[in-house]
């Protein structure tokens, strides 16, 4: 027998690290630059928004608005990250995120476990609550105290 020959044993590992390997991997959907959208949309995976959406947005896995993508309407999802612009009823079942230069407005229809809204995001119930957040918060130099 020469080193390349494998055993019946070593043969059902390497079969199942491979099954292993795939049951871990997400997909993930795009909606593209350039794509406007409207309707519902439902996705078992990770969905990414670089376009235009209208209507309900729902995804047994996490939702991510891209910088340039926009959201409209409901968002349902475990995870969602908006970089870009979500006008929305959401509920991000486990964690939101608002990243630099990301706006969310609208109302969070459940609190996830984990909020994360970094510096220069916009945050509020309507465009004048979102661009007051952002004002406040998001000086890069520390506020001095009187």
């Amino acid at each position: 027998m020469n080193d390349s020959d494998f055993h019946d044993e070593e043969i059902e590992q390497r079969i199942d690290d491979d099954f292993a390997e795939e049951e871990t991997t997400v997909q993930s959907s795009r909606l593209g630059e350039g794509v406007d959208m409207e309707g519902r949309l439902t996705v078992k995976n990770v969905l990414e928004v670089a376009g235009k959406f209208r209507g309900d947005l729902l995804s047994n896995n996490s939702i991510k608005v891209l910088p340039g993508g926009m959201v409209e309407g409901n968002v349902d999802a475990f995870n969602v990250t908006i970089e870009g612009e979500a006008h929305a009823d959401l509920i991000a079942r486990k964690r939101l995120e608002i990243l630099k230069q990301g706006k969310f407005v609208g109302s969070l229809e459940l609190q996830p476990e984990v909020i994360v809204i970094s510096e220069h995001a916009r945050f509020g119930k309507d465009d004048e609550a979102a661009e007051t957040f952002y004002k406040t918060y998001s000086s890069t130099s520390p506020k001095k105290s009187d």
